[in-house]
């Protein structure tokens, strides 16, 4: 399947997506990609098709978000989406040194390891069936021991490192709208 403009792919609501969508916009603007919303029914029967190998399952990871970039491939994972679209964006010339300071390799780390850290404690939180069990593995991995607040402690200190309101001082980067999913959900 061939596109002519990006299709991001996620459920409607904000989850995992701001990074990725604040990047698609600032990379095509508001009518150069779509974002296609999904229900959760409709989500579960093609995580089914995904996992029964079906040859018309939509997803390509049995997970969202996905981005279909114009020549019909698709893709997962938000960050590379929002690394994807920022990369398109400087090639147009679009100027988002602030939102990927890609010109200044020490801001680029510090906004790599923060978006890195927040999807991880997002991917590592665990769950299970039984309610008790899910809060007492939560609450062990959101202590101070646990590796949720361990992460926490460092993007923390993270955010002591410039002055201003965002991870690398007054403009927010890719790893604040990562840090904003994380702690919205």
């Amino acid at each position: 399947m061939t596109t002519t403009k990006p299709v991001f792919l996620y459920f409607p609501l904000t989850g995992r997506a701001p990074a990725a969508r604040i990047a698609l916009f600032a990379a095509f603007g508001k009518d150069g990609w779509v974002n296609e919303n999904i229900d959760f029914t409709t989500f579960k029967e093609e995580k089914k098709k995904f996992t029964e190998g079906a040859s018309d399952a939509r997803l390509v990871s049995g997970s969202l978000p996905q981005l279909t970039i114009p020549s019909g491939k698709t893709f997962c994972q938000t960050s590379s989406i929002a690394r994807w679209a920022c990369s398109w964006a400087l090639k147009n010339g679009v100027d988002v040194k602030n939102l990927y300071p890609v010109h200044d390799p020490e801001s680029y780390i510090l906004m790599d390891e923060a978006m890195t850290f927040a999807m991880e404690i997002l991917d590592k939180c665990p769950s299970d069936a039984d309610p008790e069990v899910k809060k007492t593995k939560r609450e062990e991995y959101s202590s101070g021991g646990g590796f949720m607040g361990r992460a926490m402690r460092i993007l923390e200190t993270r955010m002591t490192l410039t002055s201003g309101d965002f991870i690398l001082g007054n403009d927010p980067s890719l790893a604040d709208f990562t840090i904003y999913a994380l702690t919205n959900m």
